[in-house]
């Protein structure tokens, strides 16, 4: 099962595994719970996520955000691993970092996205890749990083 990602832009149809996959990322952060009704309560971004569990529910959130992520991207891909963490500030609960994994395969190959996603209350405030060289890095059947 090989979906192409829809873009507004002069790309189209995205089908190639690492741009559906950066792309998909970048829409899931930007994207707004009520930007559709044919689709409502099934976008389910991150601001909303932070909204709805807030910093009090660490291990609620994290499901919502696995699961989210889980959603969008078994529609695209053949096969998703989804692994999410999420950590308060030792010196201010209302401050997480949320680091998310997500590995793609498709047609023998992988291709890993990595991000950790630092918040203030409900606002995102800052994203680190975790990959070497940018948010994400595509691995060869081997797993050998290229």
């Amino acid at each position: 099962m090989s979906q192409p990602v829809p873009t507004l832009d002069s790309s189209g149809w995205v089908t190639g595994l690492s741009q559906k996959a950066d792309r998909l990322f970048s829409y899931w952060i930007t994207s707004q719970y009520s930007q559709t009704e044919l689709f409502r309560g099934r976008v389910r971004p991150l601001s909303w996520l932070l909204q709805q569990y807030g910093t009090s529910d660490l291990l609620s959130l994290q499901d919502a955000i696995q699961a989210a992520l889980n959603d969008l991207y078994a529609a695209y891909f053949s096969q998703v691993v989804v692994n999410v963490s999420v950590d308060p500030y030792a010196a201010d609960d209302s401050m997480l970092d949320i680091r998310i994994d997500i590995s793609v395969y498709e047609n023998g190959l992988a291709y890993s996205v990595g991000s950790l996603l630092s918040t203030n209350g409900t606002i995102l405030s800052k994203i680190t890749p975790l990959t070497p060289g940018g948010p994400s890095v595509l691995l060869q059947p081997t797993g050998a990083i290229t």
